[in-house]
């Protein structure tokens, strides 16, 4: 059940979209809550094995075990706030299902096997990553597909759709930036993917090839953050490959500096609103003085208000979403105001105590490459957004927390 969602994930919010559209909100909330009932059915089948387990299974007193149990713990304790009891359900099925879910699938591992494991993860991710990128470029090249895809008329319906007069491309997640997010994902999953299973002339010609592709459709989906995390990505490991790929390499940025990069100039002296995003990047100002960093100081100042409590315990599960007392595109700052100092310390400790056994694990070097950089991404995008808690980057995460876990607890090689 679980390497069926895994399968259908990027196409949940289209479906449901389209589903509503054309027959209704009713079922195209069954459609969209399909992800929670999953991993609600999935969880309480792992539990029951726990529970029925004739092995003794307990929480290791080490920091990951604890700040883990620490993490489900302040979550429950938070689900009482101040932005009510609908904001806080509305928190706990965005943020507490996916780690409710991740931590009993982790006692599970300490008996069993899991569904399955980060091969199979980036082998699906990789094959999505095509089927997506090549669905932007058709986008771009026909924006109106989009209105046939999520059942609307005409393109301007979809909020995110549009960018002052120009398309911004969303493929099936509505939104250009969870789009650019999971294609930098797709487009790290391809790397481990080849690296591991394809590592041959062809395997890394269809990478390079399928980076570059990866790269025009981020570029215009106008998303300054996930062009950041694309780029970031792709230097790294371009860099990492250069030693063992050297000839590839080099002819991949190569061809990226002569013939990518001029094509993109082009098409930005006729389109004054990329230029000005793309040259936005290299401007202090658009990383200091956004207005995501003034949702940040304004809910930091309406939710603690001078108390020591609140800074110290937070305001509850739910506060920051849309709609609710604040807005705040920041996964870390969103925490500090829903569980306070003790949860933001809580978090980092467990997923700097992750890294560290990531690190000393005896795992095969593809893996650890790959958990690495997925933090990189994941903690870099989360500096613009709460992809703690935003479907389907919150999904994915507790799932590489979930694999990386096996492999550091059973260190196989």
């Amino acid at each position: 059940m679980l390497k069926l969602l895994l399968i259908i994930v990027p196409f949940i919010p289209s479906t449901a979209m389209l589903v509503t559209n054309k027959f209704g909100s009713l079922l195209g909330e069954a459609i969209g809550g399909l992800k929670y009932i999953i991993v609600t059915i999935l969880a309480c089948s792992y539990m029951f094995c726990v529970l029925n387990s004739e092995k003794k299974i307990y929480v290791n007193r080490n920091v990951l075990d604890l700040s883990f149990l620490g993490l489900v713990l302040m979550c429950f304790l938070h689900i009482p706030g101040y932005g009510g009891l609908e904001a806080s359900v509305k928190g706990f099925f965005n943020y507490g299902v996916y780690l409710v879910f991740a931590f009993i699938s982790y006692l599970y591992l300490k008996e069993r096997k899991f569904s399955f494991d980060l091969d199979f993860f980036t082998k699906v991710l990789s094959l999505q990553f095509l089927a997506l990128y090549m669905f932007g470029i058709f986008e771009f090249l026909n924006p109106d597909i989009i209105t046939n895809i999520y059942g609307v008329s005409v393109r301007s319906e979809l909020k995110y759709a549009k960018f002052a007069n120009e398309n911004r491309l969303v493929g099936t997640f509505i939104n250009p930036i969870i789009y650019g997010a999971f294609l930098s994902l797709g487009f790290l999953s391809t790397y481990h993917w080849i690296s591991k299973k394809h590592d041959t002339i062809t395997g890394w010609l269809y990478f390079y090839l399928s980076a570059a592709c990866g790269l025009f459709v981020v570029v215009f989906t106008y998303s300054r953050l996930s062009l950041i995390c694309y780029c970031l990505l792709l230097s790294i490991i371009v860099i990492l490959n250069i030693k063992h790929k050297k000839k590839l390499s080099i002819a991949f940025t190569t061809s990226f500096f002569f013939v990518f990069i001029p094509f993109v100039f082009s098409y930005m002296l006729l389109n004054e609103m990329l230029l000005e995003r793309v040259l936005g990047l290299s401007d202090i100002g658009s990383y200091t003085e956004n207005s995501r960093i003034e949702n940040w100081l304004n809910g930091i100042e309406i939710i603690f208000d001078g108390s020591l409590l609140n800074w110290v315990w937070g305001g509850g599960l739910g506060i920051s979403l849309p709609g609710s007392l604040v807005t705040i595109e920041n996964s870390l700052v969103t925490i500090l105001i829903e569980q306070g100092i003790a949860g933001l310390v809580i978090f980092l400790m467990f997923n700097l105590s992750f890294i560290f056994g990531v690190y000393v694990a005896k795992i095969e070097k593809e893996d650890k490459e790959y958990l690495v950089l997925f933090f990189i991404l994941f903690f870099t995008m989360n500096t613009g957004n709460d992809f703690i808690k935003v479907y389907p980057l919150a999904l994915y995460y507790w799932l590489i927390i979930i694999l990386g876990l096996e492999m550091i607890s059973k260190k196989r090689i």
